[in-house]
């Protein structure tokens, strides 16, 4: 069984786009066994975003006490005038399209992937993508404004739009203006451009979901998968179980594979930026594939996020400086009202001979001028890792009134011989511009 290496985070830190994004959720009908990203998604994609029931994710967030303080005077005060312009711009929009009030709803659930079909005309491997969301009862009005905004488009430049039919569906093809030419880039031979300009974007409404994706090949593998389920899915390739299983359950969940992505990495590693990809292999050893979800109401948060490695080979480099630990209550130092809280173990001791067994595996030519300066401060660094850690804390906190400087994060470390590390700060603080001085009997 591979490692697990995973980081909580209890936080309110997203209470803006969180709160702004439930309080627009709409409820809505909800198949299980409808199509989502996850049937649909070519076996071969490298990243898979799935949202799978948006009604439940905002039900269980309006019993928090995030959803309160969203709600309360102190915080509406704060984003009376965003929420204003926002509301202002939208109702504009709608009354631009002839559109009643009530058409825009956020969808019952959605989810994205993006894949790499390889371009033989430029010999490159291009970044494609698929999205789907189903708006249940809301499908019929979100049509109207899609169809609006589109003959909007097709009246202003007609060739921009085109229809075909796609396995029995309308599909409605835009492409995109062609961009002004830029100023060539210097850099440019370096690598490739990992985002070339999308061409095409195809639309396709089926029943109550709606389709995108950038070209009418993956549209219509999507919508094959629609009528015929594949018999193999994303989820079942190893690396993108191994990362769920060990993500677990999530309001969000995503995973990124490095496999199906490895062909565009070192499309941008060309030229000098090739020379550090032989360093990842030593610095995170074989990830296969990392994962991330959010959870709405969670047992140890009212946001819960996870993010997961998964290594089939087990941990190395620098992941095997961080580990799990238990969840535990949060020291003294966390303040009662901090809105956000994660608790790191990190192995700081052994950083000095990660560090010494990485440089050994450098080419010549840069280990040399590294090995000077682990001789001139290794001693330094040695010596200070030894009593720190391995409890990291880091906390956010707002001050009020709230402003948008109210935020502050500060981050601690255990230290067993404060003495021991002071050497190390007097070093480097001043590289970094900070200045020390006393504070209520202290040195900060």
């Amino acid at each position: 069984m591979p490692r697990l290496h995973r980081v909580r985070r209890r936080t309110l830190r997203a209470l803006m786009p969180a709160a702004l994004l439930a309080s627009a959720f709409t409820t809505g009908l909800f198949a299980d066994d409808a199509p989502t990203i996850r049937t649909i998604a070519p076996s071969k994609s490298f990243l898979l975003v799935s949202v799978d029931d948006m009604r439940g994710s905002v039900e269980r967030f309006k019993k928090t006490p995030l959803h309160e303080l969203w709600k309360s005077e102190t915080v509406q005060t704060a984003v009376a005038d965003e929420w204003k312009e926002f509301n202002e711009s939208i109702s504009k929009r709608l009354e631009e399209l002839g559109l009643p009030e009530d058409t825009l709803s956020w969808p019952v659930s959605g989810g994205l992937a993006m894949f790499l079909e390889r371009n033989e005309e430029l010999d490159t491997s291009e970044p494609m993508f698929v999205a789907i969301a189903d708006w249940g009862d809301g499908a019929d009005k979100m049509a109207a404004f899609f169809d609006a905004s589109l003959a909007e488009v097709a009246k202003e430049t007609p060739d921009a739009i085109e229809t075909k039919e796609i396995r029995g569906r309308k599909a409605t093809i835009f492409t995109p203006p062609t961009p002004a030419p830029q100023e060539p880039d210097p850099f440019s031979g370096m690598g490739a451009d990992p985002m070339p300009k999308i061409e095409k974007i195809v639309y396709v409404r089926d029943g109550s979901r709606f389709l995108l994706s950038s070209g009418t090949y993956a549209m219509e593998d999507a919508l094959t998968a629609i009528d015929v389920p594949p018999t193999k899915l994303v989820t079942d390739e190893e690396d993108a179980r191994g990362a769920l299983q060990q993500i677990g359950s999530g309001d969000v969940v995503a995973i990124l594979r490095t496999g199906p992505l490895a062909p565009m990495v070192e499309q941008m590693a060309m030229g000098p930026a090739a020379l550090v990809l032989p360093l990842l292999g030593q610095l995170f050893g074989d990830i296969q594939a990392y994962g991330f979800s959010v959870t709405v109401d969670a047992p140890v948060g009212m946001l819960d996020s996870t993010i997961t490695v998964y290594t089939p080979e087990g941990r190395k480099g620098l992941l095997t400086l961080v580990d799990e630990g238990p969840v535990a209550p949060a020291p003294a130092i966390v303040p009662q009202d901090a809105i956000g809280y994660s608790h790191i173990n990190v192995a700081f001791g052994k950083t000095m001979d990660l560090v010494d067994s990485i440089v050994a595996g450098m080419p010549e030519e840069f280990a040399e001028n590294i090995d000077q300066s682990l001789q001139m401060y290794g001693p330094t660094l040695r010596k200070a890792f030894a009593v720190l850690g391995p409890d990291v804390h880091v906390y956010t906190a707002i001050s009020q009134p709230i402003t948008p400087d109210s935020e502050s994060s500060t981050v601690a470390i255990a230290c067993s011989d404060e003495q021991a590390v002071i050497p190390l700060i007097n070093m480097f603080a001043p590289m970094m511009g900070f200045e020390s001085r006393d504070f209520v009997g202290q040195t900060i």
